[in-house]
């Protein structure tokens, strides 16, 4: 009810106050809590009065700035501000910023994306630039100051170089089981011509076999029909002299 009492008397010295008399906006819309919004029987818009908690109604610049000053000081008294802190911490950023602008200067024009669009294309290329990262990750080990930074830095080093050496050994032992297994197929193979052949050869060696026997019993039989020829040859000529020798005696008798 006193809100509104006062609302109504403020409204009325509004109505009776000049233009040069009023208030700024500014300084009724410094205090948004203190503002209420009068809905009054006329067709004009509602209008929003503040009451300004102080007795001064037309406080200047210096009042406003001292008392956000005040604020400002209460509030970091409130949240245990350090101003030591605060300019370490704004140094190191400003150092930061430095930093991160000098290797944008240094880095190549022409490699620099033109567009939002061409750097977003190029995103997953960089996100998968381990080697460069690598490389940073180098020039931070010895440059960085900071020892809680630089102990994570050397973390993250470690963990990326025995990543690295475990995908290595992963792949040269994956070189090594294929190698190992094509070697393997190909004595398996090897094995197998050489028994084929170790066969091919055992039959060889019985149809050579098998042929000199026949030479043998060829020749054996050559021989016998040799000598039965040279048997039936002498009984020829025995029995032809006989016949020739009982004429010749024959022909001397008579």
């Amino acid at each position: 009810m006193s809100r509104t009492l006062n609302g109504l008397i403020s409204h009325q010295a509004f109505a009776t106050h000049s233009p040069s008399t009023l208030p700024t906006m500014s300084s009724w819309a410094q205090d948004c809590n203190d503002s209420i919004t009068i809905h009054s029987a006329s067709p004009e818009p509602p209008q929003t009065v503040s009451l300004p908690t102080s007795t001064d109604r037309r406080r200047g610049p210096s009042s406003r700035t001292a008392s956000s000053t005040k604020q400002r000081r209460r509030k970091d008294a409130h949240f245990g501000y350090d101003p030591a802190t605060t300019a370490a911490h704004d140094a190191r950023l400003a150092d930061e910023s430095s930093k991160v602008q000098g290797e944008w200067i240094a880095y190549p024009w022409r490699a620099r994306p033109k567009s939002r669009r061409e750097e977003l294309q190029r995103l997953p290329v960089l996100c998968n630039d381990f080697e460069s990262f690598d490389k940073q990750m180098e020039h931070l080990d010895g440059t960085v100051e900071d020892p809680g930074l630089l102990s994570e830095i050397r973390a993250v080093m470690k963990e990326r170089r025995e990543a690295s050496r475990r995908e290595e050994d992963q792949a040269r032992m994956q070189e090594h089981n294929e190698i190992h297994a094509q070697m393997t197929q190909c004595a398996q193979e090897l094995r197998q011509g050489i028994d084929e052949l170790a066969r091919n050869v055992e039959q060889c060696l019985q149809g050579v076999n098998t042929y000199g026997q026949n030479l043998d019993r060829l020749a054996q039989k050559g021989e016998e029909i040799a000598r039965d020829t040279d048997e039936y040859v002498m009984h020829k000529v025995q029995r032809r002299r006989r016949v020739h020798q009982s004429g010749h005696e024959e022909r001397h008798n008579i």
